[in-house]
């Protein structure tokens, strides 16, 4: 196939949502094939920003709306990213005193074991 004038790629990109796959397939070319018309093009590359932040922004809108119903795995999943400066973690960093750092100490080092003789 030719390659498709720039405002007929920026319309499948609306069209498919930023989805390379889709847009290939409804062009009967390969991923590598719109990946570089896109490169190629600095309108269908800020159309292509511009699908994927509103499918993002359309994520967070459904996530909102599980967290308002009470949906668990959402609340959870919403408190670990967005929460985490109020401790909503799972992992835990730890300092050595005053958040220096950290001392290790060899209880049982093996570097002073004496070697064994045959």
């Amino acid at each position: 196939m030719a390659r498709p004038k720039a405002q007929e790629l920026i319309q499948r990109i609306d069209e498919k949502r930023g989805n390379i796959s889709a847009i290939a397939r409804s062009f009967g070319v390969e991923r590598a094939t719109v990946y570089r018309w896109i490169e190629n093009t600095a309108t269908a590359k800020t159309a292509l920003e511009d699908a994927r932040d509103t499918m993002i922004d359309n994520a967070e809108s459904m996530l909102y709306k599980k967290v308002l119903e009470g949906s668990t795995a959402e609340l959870i999943f919403f408190l670990k990213t967005q929460g985490r400066h109020r401790g909503y973690v799972e992992r835990a960093e730890v300092t050595g005193k005053d958040g220096g750092a950290l001392q290790i100490e060899y209880v049982n080092d093996w570097r002073s074991v004496p070697e064994e003789t045959t």
